[in-house]
């Protein structure tokens, strides 16, 4: 299971993305050093690697549809297409 928080930035094209990884069959597993991708729609924009506790960052300029892409088992991808950041961004800057 992936928990993510999306932020857009206010008065700024910065976006932040901070994300964990958990086994939902085994919440105590450690899911350290997994490889992730954040791609938007022209290829990968960043690359991470998950802590001891499976957590993760991206700082990355807005991108409005993105795909995340991570290696939990060490030799199968998973990829996850999130929701489209358009309507946070007009959000984020109407509360401004």
């Amino acid at each position: 299971m992936a928990d993510l928080w999306i932020e857009p930035k206010t008065d700024s094209r910065r976006t932040t993305l901070v994300g964990q990884l958990v086994d939902s069959a085994k919440p105590d597993r450690r899911l350290g050093r997994i490889p992730i991708v954040l791609s938007g729609q022209k290829g990968p924009i960043a690359f991470a690697t998950t802590n001891e506790f499976g957590e993760f960052h991206f700082d990355f300029d807005f991108e409005p549809m993105l795909t995340l892409e991570m290696e939990p088992n060490g030799y199968q991808w998973v990829s996850v297409e999130l929701p489209s950041l358009v309507q946070a961004a007009i959000g984020a800057s109407a509360g401004s």
